[in-house]
């Protein structure tokens, strides 16, 4: 890369970096502020809350990226315009292609930052915030799996469960067999089940009991895919996603939200490319006259339409029906189209003098 291009790449990170510090933090404020609404007197302390936002931080920084690398890519080169660099930049040959193809660079370099937070930093933070979190409600959890269904009370340490219910059907939908534990414990390779009462229905209407402890085989999932279970599917990585779908493999269950969020672990890379490219036609182009600020300004509020489309678009297209890979990349397919369009024409436009050809 040459000392132009690193130049406005540095300069597009720096403004990037600014804008992604001032929205996190600004986010980070108001999810404390809804945090402290739940410390209570000998309970959940506001060092708790601290806590919790804390390490989700990392999470509110991911979601947040490629709008806070469009602001600050739009203000970078805004600022590189009103300096007059652009108009070097031009006299050495940098037309609107070659700044696109730096930005494109860079985009990967961000992309690649957004793969380490999303994949690796804020999952970390995360499975360890929800370790200390409390106990599900009391209703606990319910799941289907081999044709039996589960009920399952995790309490704050996720290799214990009490009150394990586990019923099977026959092909007729008629309960077959039942099974109540008081308790389980996992030792990191298997369940064992405590004071166990088992009944099993024959065709003769005969009941068979007995009370024991039990080896459950795969009755009860690994204690990790249980701790998945309790996230919400936004909060896991690609390799948490795939676990709890390999795990489910088979079921008659709609999967549709962890295959949708899966998908959107590898459009959300992507999308810091993306933007960098619709960045270009608002501010490549030298400011005169105070245009340069309504450009931005524009580019700002696009910005925000940007990630409001991608945000809620996207589910959108998962409510409509369409599969969780489409609705993911469907609003990534658009900013992209609209971005090639745009340079396009930026390029097919014939400048006045001082501008870029």
């Amino acid at each position: 890369m040459s000392v132009l291009a690193r130049h406005v790449a540095l300069r597009v990170l720096l403004s990037a970096g600014l804008v992604l510090l001032a929205v996190t933090a600004v986010l980070t404020l108001v999810d404390l502020i809804d945090e402290a609404r739940a410390v209570r007197a000998g309970g959940y302390s506001f060092a708790d809350a601290l806590l919790t936002i804390l390490l989700t931080t990392p999470q509110r920084a991911y979601e947040t990226l490629p709008v806070s690398v469009f602001i600050g890519s739009l203000l970078g080169l805004g600022q590189l315009a009103a300096d007059g660099e652009m108009t070097a930049l031009r006299s050495a040959g940098y037309g609107v292609w070659a700044v696109a193809r730096v930005l494109l660079a860079t985009g990967l370099l961000l992309a690649a930052a957004t793969i380490l937070i999303g994949e690796g930093l804020a999952p970390a933070l995360q499975r360890r915030q929800a370790a200390g979190a409390e106990p599900p409600a009391a209703e606990g959890l319910w799941l289907r799996k081999d044709g039996r269904y589960l009920h399952l009370r995790p309490g704050a340490d996720r290799r214990r469960l009490r009150d394990v219910l586990a019923y099977e059907l026959d092909g007729a939908g008629a309960l077959r067999s039942s099974l109540h534990a008081a308790r389980a414990e996992y030792d990191g390779a298997a369940w064992t089940l405590h004071e166990v009462r088992e009944s099993v229905l024959h065709g003769d209407g005969t009941v068979t009991s007995r009370r024991r402890d039990a080896q459950p085989g795969g009755l009860l999932p690994e204690a990790e895919v249980l701790a998945l279970m309790l996230r919400p599917a936004d909060g896991m990585s690609a390799a948490d996603l795939g676990r709890y779908l390999d795990y489910f493999a088979g079921e008659e269950l709609d999967l549709r939200a962890h295959r949708f969020a899966w998908w959107q672990r590898f459009a959300a890379p992507l999308s810091c490319v993306v933007v960098l490219l619709l960045t270009v036609p608002f501010a490549v182009t030298q400011a005169r006259g105070g245009g340069l600020g309504q450009r931005v300004f524009a580019g700002i509020l696009s910005g925000i339409a940007i990630y409001a489309f991608n945000r809620i678009g996207a589910h959108l297209g998962l409510a409509a029906g369409l599969p969780p890979w489409l609705a993911a990349f469907l609003p990534l397919f658009a900013l992209l189209g609209l971005g090639a369009a745009a340079l396009a024409a930026r390029q097919r436009l014939r400048l006045r003098p001082g501008g870029w050809l």
